[in-house]
């Protein structure tokens, strides 16, 4: 495991609003639209749990492909299915 703060996280969601090609309000949480966005954002859903992937375990110097992404992403649908018909 490696570290999990904020820094980490805000990498996370840069990576993703990148991935998914998001426009989040340019002043970020002060702009009153924030919260709206993140409502709708399937960066701002997934950010912690792919930083916990991804992010925490970067070293000094990392790559990561967006097949990388895109295979972490259809693992995470598999698993949200399987929360759904186990319920």
């Amino acid at each position: 495991m490696g570290y999990e703060g904020s820094g980490p996280a805000d990498l996370a969601l840069a990576i993703l609003v990148d991935y998914f090609g998001e426009q989040p309000p340019q002043d970020g949480y002060q702009n009153p639209r924030f919260s709206q966005w993140t409502v709708k954002s399937k960066a701002w859903r997934l950010h912690q749990p792919f930083k916990r992937a991804f992010v925490a375990k970067f070293g000094d110097k990392w790559t990561l492909y967006s097949m990388q992404i895109h295979t972490w992403l259809k693992e995470q649908e598999v698993r949200d299915e399987e929360k759904t018909t186990d319920s």
